[in-house]
């Protein structure tokens, strides 16, 4: 339920909700409404995506498809193609501060081989989180994101004398405040 106010006569939905304690003004995350006896969040500050779109990071990957479940919150990838090494996401917008957990598996294909994920601040032009493993294996980490647009990519590679492929490799994203 947004809240909104009069403004001339023309009704606007708030995007902020301010206070003043002591002449200084507090931009609030929240607000609550009470209906009979239960809260009700009837305003948040804090905005995140709640599906993604992945693609291949190559374009010559263009006949394949990643999988994706879950709203696009999980994707994997299990071509060999090496052209299917590495996803991305498409940019997504965050309001507020929240946090990102992220979970990362991979195999390699071949004997020796990397994979891991990143997190890019399309504002700031550089990476602001994320990990590689050197041998099979998954992991998890919770990062801070605050407003701004990102996008996520992961992937993974790996080769020896007989051949170099595209690992197989899952990355799960969860958002919360």
């Amino acid at each position: 339920m947004p809240i909104t106010a009069n403004d001339g006569g023309v009704l606007r939905e708030l995007e902020t909700v301010t206070v003043n304690e002591s002449g200084v003004l507090y931009e609030l995350d929240t607000v609550h409404a009470n209906g009979a006896g239960v809260l009700y969040e009837v305003h948040s500050a804090v905005y995140f995506p709640d599906s993604l779109t992945w693609r291949y990071g190559r374009t010559d990957a263009s006949a394949y498809k990643p999988t994706v479940s879950d709203n696009g919150l999980t994707v994997s990838n299990t071509y060999s193609s090496i052209v299917c090494n590495y996803v991305v996401s498409d940019v997504f917008e965050i309001k507020g501060s929240i946090k990102i957990t992220v979970s990362y598996s991979h195999q390699n294909r071949y004997s020796n081989g990397s994979g891991g994920f990143n997190i890019f601040d399309e504002n700031l032009g550089e990476n602001v989180g994320g990990f590689s493993l050197t041998s099979s294996g998954s992991k998890t980490e919770t990062y801070n994101l605050t407003t701004g647009k990102y996008h996520i990519g992961c992937g993974g590679s790996s080769g020896s004398q007989s051949g170099s492929g595209a690992n197989n490799y899952t990355i799960s994203i969860s958002f919360s405040k």
